[in-house]
């Protein structure tokens, strides 16, 4: 299932009224309506559909310029002789 990002309707892919692919990414569309919103303004609706881009690994943001602050948890550490995950 893939959410239709105008209305929010969870659709099937192949079932889809129209899919359009906007920045590398396909949007599946319920409807013309909601395809023709999605197509005044792409961004509008590309960007609350979502919220994450680029890698949660490696912390690359394409649309973002200059270096990225990223935490990772390490495991096996102990604090005070208790494993600190």
């Amino acid at each position: 299932m893939v959410k239709d990002p105008v209305c929010g309707m969870e659709i099937e892919p192949v079932k889809a009224a129209a899919i359009h692919n906007y920045r590398g990414r396909d949007y599946y569309f319920c409807s013309a309506d909601c395809e023709a919103k999605f197509l005044e303004d792409p961004d509008r609706y590309a960007e609350s559909s979502d919220p994450v881009v680029g890698s949660l690994t490696t912390g690359y943001n394409p649309e973002l310029s200059g270096p990225v602050h990223v935490e990772l948890p390490v495991g096996g550490l102990e604090r005070g002789g208790v494993p600190w995950l």
